[in-house]
């Protein structure tokens, strides 16, 4: 994935699209942010899961880079 944004903008579109449809059908705010949360999670998993391990995988690669680095450092010392 060159784009991390792609995955959240996908991910807060996937709970805002059922939220505005049952909040502009009236249902209660509550429930409805209870039916979108659990709409959007099952699409997540279910759709968005290659980019979600991209996303995942990136940002360990970063973080964990720096790591790396500084224990090398360390080890240098």
């Amino acid at each position: 994935m060159k784009n991390p944004w792609l995955y959240i903008f996908a991910r807060i579109f996937v709970f805002a699209a059922p939220l505005g449809v049952l909040l502009a059908m009236g249902f209660n705010p509550f429930y409805s942010v209870a039916i979108a949360t659990a709409v959007g999670l099952t699409v997540s998993i279910l759709w968005l899961n290659r980019y979600r391990e991209e996303f995942a995988k990136r940002l360990y690669e970063k973080f964990n880079s720096k790591t790396q680095a500084e224990t090398a450092e360390d080890a240098d010392n």
